[in-house]
């Protein structure tokens, strides 16, 4: 059941503009919850395309921070904050996205970037592609798919995995490849 809300601000395009964020009460659980559009992230001014145009511009390194922050008007340390965030957790949306593209269908390509960032956006496209293959009329753009996928979560600093995606189905997402990132304790360390 709804929850009263909050009012926040959202940067779209270098104006603020003021919205009001309903939260919704479990009833067996009694917790309630921010519904946070898609077009916008948790904890974050920027809309989620703004930042979503940055991270695709600096992990294919199109461009530096620096110019990315002078082509979107924001300040250099709000681009530097979002690339940070994001790459501390490309490897959990690599793995994650990578494993709803199966789900939804689609196939993951045999190659992708070396570079974790890349790979993560990559992944993201692919999870895209397959959902509006699958609901093409009901796919929003990318970035705002990425944002309901994720709950509003892409680059804050508490990040669940977003393992639980559509009504009560529940996929396992793969452990990510050698190469893309191991940081898992390996057998042997684990048995000590």
């Amino acid at each position: 059941m709804f929850w009263s809300g909050y009012e926040r601000s959202v940067r779209v395009g270098g104006c603020c503009y003021r919205l009001w964020i309903v939260r919704a009460r479990c009833s067996p659980c009694r917790t309630s919850h921010a519904l946070v559009p898609n077009f916008a992230l948790v904890g974050r001014l920027d809309v989620v395309d703004t930042i979503g145009r940055a991270l695709v511009d600096v992990s294919a390194k199109a461009a530096s921070i620096g110019a990315v922050a002078g082509v979107l008007d924001v300040p250099f340390t709000t681009v530097r904050g979002w690339v940070r965030r994001f790459n501390a957790r490309a490897s959990l949306w690599w793995s994650g996205f990578s494993s709803l593209t199966v789900e939804f269908g689609g196939t993951v390509p045999p190659s992708w970037p070396t570079v974790v960032p890349a790979a993560a956006i990559a992944a993201m496209g692919w999870a895209h592609a397959a959902a509006a293959a699958r609901h093409e009329l009901r796919t929003p753009s990318l970035w705002s798919f990425v944002s309901v996928v994720c709950g509003g979560a892409l680059i804050t600093t508490n990040t669940d995995p977003p393992w639980r995606v559509f009504g009560n189905r529940r996929f396992m997402p793969p452990s990510p490849f050698p190469g893309i990132v191991s940081k898992e304790p390996d057998d042997e360390q684990r048995d000590v």
